[in-house]
């Protein structure tokens, strides 16, 4: 009996806590339907940033059933530090049950909007405020982490990232879409709007006294921040007016970012056409020199008729209008016409892609390169301050580079994007060589090298590493390119190496310092322009007289035989001509290279087409049979000397050179 009693206790409480908590969340829910009534308009969207950090812009939506005027309205932005700004007044009206959008028209975002600047952006850790026309705070809302913000603001807790938008309803519940399109003016919400009671308008009361039209023509013309001498006095803001008749500033306006106003007193009249110069000592608020500053021209009725910005003022630099844009120039006009220099413009050669660990080479465009002193940043954390300097990347992504030069007046800059990324594993190969070439080694020795790929390969960049157990890189500096499936001869003249005369070890490197492709080779005695050359994947000697080796079957030298040829008398030219046409109609392919032919692959000893790989003749193998005629045909007819076969292809050689 006495746990019965428990639990019937126990029920009494859960009843009477589920009735409070019930009539809890009903207070709760009818205290946010009675907030969502009470808000006029409200910050509904929010994005910082899209495909680049300027892509921002601010939603703004009217609850209630009339149409707003926003003229005078502003938004203003506030940091995590407590700095302050006006992003702009705005101007239009936001419709009933509809919306309103203000975007940063430097970037390329979506949406038409209502009012746009180009001078300003939204960032990390912002709080950002609504104000009407009487500088009361309609709304406010904030994201990340700024614990100096706006009165009365929702909070979203974190930063956005790039195409992130906030979405904030009536009830102060944020949430976030990725590529939301921003709703302007022309977009009403019409289920809310037909629920509006239409009320018969009520008629325009009568004004005995209407406001005054003011001039639109009158603007701010020219700005100095930062004179060289003392700044109390020598600050000014200079004004244009562009009407053809005389106006009268009495109860016109300045003011800056921080809301400070001069109101012209009477007695300031500006002529037509003419300009006038209003000294700080006048109109006493501070012009900054560092940062953001705003200026704003205002009519007697509070409209603004004029307004701008600037950031970081050099000393004694103007900011002036040349009726078409705002720009910072060393000439001081006060209550004068603005002088500007010949604009200045720097560009960089544009590179679209490059590779990790090979140097990029970077310049300046040749018709904007008048510059003395230039700044080069790689995107890399990296800087340079030569005109045209090289740079090395150590990880492979886009980078955004800019070259920028400070001019006296005005900064200019260029940038582009650069690709970095592994360089191609290009197949590539050695397939012969000569250590030991009849004569002076270093003049001679070659490397043959082939393309196994289906375009051309260009190995300037690359390198030849040689040695016997430690291996010495020699760069290939300039162009040397391999056609498709072909090869080509790499001599000192590309590459500052030397191939020892017994043993060995090479390798072909791509400019990251890969391997490419590796030999080495070993031999006792290596004879004068014998060759070791790679033939169907096996590595052969080849020596001058034409016997043939495989390499690893070598362990003894091989004895070249001696010939000895009786002194003769020089061929005469024309016999030397019928000889190289002949030459050139058998193999004109094969002249001045290594590349073995079908004939010579069966017949070693086809003295024709050992010549055919630039080799000296001195010692080559015995004359073909089907040769001996186009022997004999060098021969005078009256002569019956017989001609040194040495002599007829050192003169064919030098034939050859004194006529290519």
């Amino acid at each position: 009996m006495k746990n019965k009693n428990k639990i019937s206790s126990l029920k009494k409480s859960v009843v009477i806590l589920l009735f409070f908590s019930c009539l809890l969340a009903g207070f709760f829910v009818l205290e946010n339907d009675a907030i969502a009534e009470d808000k006029t308009i409200i910050i509904s969207a929010v994005q910082t940033s899209g495909q680049t950090a300027n892509d921002d812009f601010i939603e703004l939506y009217n609850n209630t059933c009339a149409d707003i005027e926003l003229t005078n309205w502003k938004i203003k932005r506030r940091t995590a530090s407590g700095s302050e700004s006006i992003i702009g007044s705005l101007k239009n009206t936001i419709p009933g049950k509809g919306y309103f959008l203000w975007k940063n028209i430097s970037a390329n975002s979506v949406g038409n909007p209502d009012y746009a600047t180009t001078s300003y952006s939204l960032s990390d850790n912002y709080s950002i405020a609504l104000f009407d026309s009487t500088n009361a705070q309609v709304d406010a809302l904030t994201w990340g982490n700024n614990l100096l913000p706006f009165a009365d603001t929702p909070y979203y807790p974190l930063n956005l990232k790039a195409f992130e938008t906030i979405l904030r309803n009536l009830s102060d519940e944020t949430s976030i879409q990725l590529n939301y399109a921003p709703k302007n003016s022309s977009v009403l919400k019409t289920e809310e709007l037909s629920s509006c009671t239409i009320e018969d308008p009520a008629p325009d009361p009568i004004d005995p006294s209407p406001a005054e039209i003011y001039s639109d023509q009158l603007r701010l013309n020219e700005i100095l921040p930062n004179p060289k001498d003392d700044e109390t006095t020598g600050e000014f803001i200079e004004l244009y007016n562009a009407e053809d008749f005389p106006i009268d500033l009495e109860n016109w306006g300045l003011q800056d970012s921080s809301d400070t106003q001069f109101i012209f007193p009477a007695g300031y009249i500006i002529g037509a056409n003419d300009y006038l110069t209003i000294y700080r000592d006048i109109f006493r608020f501070a012009l900054n020199n560092s940062g953001q500053e705003d200026i704003y021209l205002l009519n007697p009725n509070g409209d603004t008729v004029s307004e701008i910005t600037y950031e970081n003022a050099k000393e004694n630099v103007s900011f002036s209008f040349d009726e078409a844009d705002w720009k910072w120039t060393k000439y001081l006009t006060p209550d004068k016409a603005n002088e500007f220099d010949a604009v200045s413009q720097i560009k960089a050669e544009h590179i679209k892609e490059g590779f990790v660990v090979f140097p990029i080479e970077f310049s300046l465009d040749p018709d904007f390169a008048d510059f003395s002193k230039v700044v080069w940043n790689f995107g890399d954390t990296k800087k340079s301050y030569l005109k045209n300097p090289k740079h090395t990347y150590l990880k492979k992504g886009n980078y955004t580079v800019t070259v920028s030069t400070s001019g006296e007046a005005e900064d200019t800059s260029d940038s582009f994007v650069l690709k970095i990324k592994d360089y191609p594993r290009e197949k590539v190969e050695i397939v012969g060589l000569i250590p030991n070439p009849l004569g002076t080694d270093a003049e001679q020795e070659w490397i043959e090298i082939k393309n196994n790929e289906k375009n051309v390969v260009n190995l300037k960049g690359w390198k030849l590493a040689t040695g016997k157990k430690v291996l010495v890189n020699h760069p290939i500096k300039d162009d040397f390119e391999i056609q498709p499936g072909e090869t080509a001869q790499l001599t000192r003249e590309q590459a500052f190496f030397t191939l020892h005369n017994k043993a060995m070890i090479l390798e072909l490197r791509y400019p990251d310092g890969k391997t490419a492709d590796r030999v080495s080779y070993s031999k006792e005695t290596i004879g004068d322009d014998e060759l070791y050359s790679k033939e169907s994947g096996r590595w052969t000697w080849i020596s001058a007289e034409g016997d043939e080796r495989a390499a690893e079957d070598i362990s003894e030298p091989i004895e070249a035989p001696v010939q000895t040829e009786p002194e003769s008398e020089p061929v005469p030219e024309e016999a030397l001509i019928e000889i190289v046409e002949a030459v050139l109609e058998e193999s004109p392919e094969n002249m001045g290279k290594f590349s073995v032919s079908n004939e010579w692959q069966a017949k070693r000893k086809n003295w024709l087409n050992y010549l055919a790989y630039g080799l000296p003749t001195n010692t080559s193998p015995k004359l073909a049979s089907e040769n001996i005629a186009l022997q004999e045909k060098s021969q005078p007819a009256t002569s019956n000397q017989k001609v040194s076969t040495k002599n007829i292809f050192l003169q064919i050689n030098s034939f050859l050179n004194s006529v290519l």
